[in-house]
C-alpha cells in the first residue's frame, strides 16, 4: 500500500520535491527527475530504485541518484544501462532473478515471433486478439502479407545519415497504405489515416528529411516514441553500408533500437534498407550478433518463397 506520493518538478538549475499529502511525513513511492536525485540535501533513503524495463538510464546517472539511496552505483561499468548492468549480458530476466512478462496486447503474432525468437529468446507470446490486426481492402501491389514483417530494398550509394532514396520510397508507401484498411480487435474495418503510421530512422538528419517529406505523419527517432504503438510502422535505416558509419556498427544495428522500432507495430512492420547491410563487414563477435538480428529481419520480411543471401 502507497501510504504518500512525491511529485519531483526539477531542472538542472533546480529542483524540489514536494509531498502530495504533507500529514504523511515519509512516503514510500517517490517520482523525480533524474537531477533532482543528484542532490546530497536529499532526505529521503529508499532501499530500491524499480526502474522502467527500458534500459535509458545509464549507471552513472543511476550512481549520482543514489546518494539518496542506501546503496551506490558501479563506475567500472558505467556506461552500460542499469538494466544492462543488472541482466550482465542476457537477454532475458531469469526466473530466479525477477520476472518476465511472458504475454503481449500490441504485436501480431507474426511480429511477435520475430521479437521472440530474436530478442526474447522465444519467450514471448501474444494475446489471441491480436491476430485479428490485418489489413484489408485495397491492399498495396508490393505487400505480400496482410500482417507481419515487410522487408523493401532501396538501392542507394554513399548515404550516411539520410538517404533521399528512402524517404522518397517511404513517401509513396504511405500513400498506397492510407487507401487501405485494417481489422480492429473488435472485428469491425475501417481505413488507415496517418495517425495509424509511425516511421522511425536511427539518425535525426533522416528524420527532418521525413518529417518535411511527410509533414502529417508522426516521424521520429526510437526514443521518441518508446511507449507508443500504431497499427503501421516503418523502419528507415538510412545508410548505405553499415561499417562506413561514424558511429559504428554497433549503432546503426543496435538491437535495442531495431526491437523498439519493429515492436511499436500492432499489424504491420516495414524496414527499408539498402541490400548491402546483410553484406556490412563485422570485426567483433558482437558486431556479428547485431547484424545477425538486422539479417534475420530481412530473411523473415523478404516476399514468400523469396531467399536472401546474407554475408560477406
Amino acid at each position: 500500500m502507497v501510504a504518500n506520493v512525491y511529485l519531483g518538478v526539477s531542472s538542472c538549475r533546480s529542483s524540489s520535491v514536494e509531498p502530495c499529502t504533507p500529514s504523511v511525513a515519509r512516503p514510500l513511492t517517490v517520482g523525480s527527475t533524474t537531477c533532482s536525485w543528484t542532490r546530497r540535501d536529499r532526505s529521503l533513503s529508499p532501499t530500491s530504485w524499480p526502474w522502467h524495463p527500458v534500459p535509458k538510464i545509464s549507471c552513472c546517472w543511476a550512481t549520482r541518484c543514489n546518494w539518496a539511496s542506501r546503496s551506490r552505483g558501479h563506475p567500472g561499468e558505467s556506461g552500460l544501462s542499469t538494466l544492462e548492468y543488472l541482466l550482465q549480458g542476457q537477454p532475458t530476466v531469469p526466473d530466479d532473478f525477477g520476472i518476465f512478462l511472458p504475454r503481449t496486447w500490441r504485436l501480431h503474432p507474426n511480429i511477435c515471433r520475430f521479437i521472440s525468437g530474436a530478442v526474447y529468446e522465444d519467450r514471448l507470446d501474444c494475446q489471441p486478439h491480436t491476430a485479428r490486426r490485418v489489413l484489408a481492402g485495397k491492399i498495396p501491389e508490393w505487400l505480400d502479407r496482410p500482417a507481419g514483417l515487410v522487408y523493401l530494398p532501396v538501392e542507394h550509394d554513399g548515404n550516411i545519415y539520410e538517404s533521399t532514396e528512402e524517404a522518397e520510397r517511404i513517401a509513396g508507401l504511405v500513400t498506397d497504405l492510407l487507401r487501405a484498411s485494417v481489422h480492429s480487435t473488435k472485428g469491425g474495418v475501417r481505413r488507415l489515416t496517418a495517425d495509424d503510421i509511425l516511421i522511425v530512422a536511427p539518425y535525426n538528419m533522416q528524420v527532418r528529411r521525413l518529417e518535411r517529406r511527410l509533414p502529417n505523419i508522426r516521424v521520429g527517432s526510437v526514443d521518441k516514441f518508446q511507449g507508443q504503438e500504431a497499427a503501421v510502422v516503418i523502419f528507415s535505416m538510412c545508410a548505405s553500408t553499415g561499417d562506413s558509419s561514424p558511429r559504428g556498427v554497433e549503432f546503426l544495428f543496435n538491437r535495442n533500437r531495431l526491437n523498439v522500432a519493429i515492436s511499436r507495430a500492432e499489424t504491420l512492420a516495414i524496414v527499408v534498407g539498402n541490400p548491402a547491410l546483410v553484406r556490412t563487414n563485422c570485426t567483433t563477435i558482437e558486431q556479428m550478433r547485431l547484424v545477425n538480428v538486422y539479417c534475420r529481419a530481412v530473411q523473415e520480411g523478404a516476399p514468400v518463397g523469396e531467399v536472401v543471401e546474407v554475408g560477406v
